[in-house]
């Protein structure tokens, strides 16, 4: 934000410069210069060009550029914002998704019941055998016991997925990685997930799926969005 107002003031300054030097020869471009900016000079740029005393050279080349770099940075800050907008309704979408009650299931048998109940699927490996099914070559490394996570999450674990196996425009052997959580209910996960949301220094998407969470960190240079995007594609497959 604050090079939006370094470019803004310079380029206003050197607009007024602009002006200055276009009115020594055309009062009317001057006063059209001051509304419109270099698009106005061009006119006299050519004209007078090489006159030293009429040459509006030197400062339509400054507007032009403090110009162009205010539009760009006015473009970041809009794109950041909507990219900020887009993962807000991705997160409420889901929050919406678990709260929606769930679907009546066909009554099972006892036995089945009590095999389920007593073997958990264990959504670290749920995710794994995903990533294995699609053919993302990765590494699973189970964060220890020591680690520090956030309130309300239980278990944690590091993917580690190689770019070529998909075919995406990365540096030979560049890997992705991203952060498996399970929290302890619906309700700390969307909890985690808002903190990460609220956290501006920390680029990265968050995808949930029932009491579990995905934290894909943003690469910048855009080289893993064929991968980012397979990942979470796989990790919306996992069940509830």
């Amino acid at each position: 934000m604050g090079w939006i107002f370094l470019w803004l003031a310079l380029a206003l300054a050197t607009q007024l410069w602009l002006c200055f030097r276009v009115a020594r020869s055309s009062i009317a471009l001057a006063i059209a210069t001051f509304f419109l900016g270099s698009i106005a000079a061009v006119y006299t740029l050519f004209k007078h060009r090489g006159d030293p005393e009429t040459s509006v050279t030197a400062p339509f080349l400054a507007n032009l550029a403090f110009s162009v770099l205010l539009v760009a940075s006015s473009w970041q800050l809009v794109k950041a914002s909507m990219l900020e907008q887009a993962a807000q309704d991705q997160l409420a979408a889901a929050a919406e998704v678990a709260e929606a009650p769930p679907a009546p299931l066909a009554p099972l048998a006892a036995a089945d019941t009590a095999a389920q109940s007593a073997t958990p699927l264990d959504p670290v490996d749920a995710f794994s055998a995903e990533l294995r099914n699609v053919g993302i070559a990765h590494t699973v490394t189970r964060l220890p016991a020591t680690t520090k996570l956030p309130g309300g999450v239980v278990d944690a674990a590091q993917i580690d997925a190689l770019a070529s196996t998909i075919g995406a425009s990365a540096p030979a052997g560049a890997e992705l990685s991203v952060t498996l959580f399970r929290c302890d209910s619906v309700p700390a996960c969307r909890s985690v997930a808002g903190n990460y949301m609220q956290q501006s220094s920390t680029r990265a998407r968050v995808l949930q799926n029932g009491a579990t969470l995905l934290v894909i960190p943003v690469a910048g240079s855009g080289e893993f969005d064929v991968l980012s995007a397979s990942l979470a594609s796989a990790f919306r497959k996992l069940p509830r």
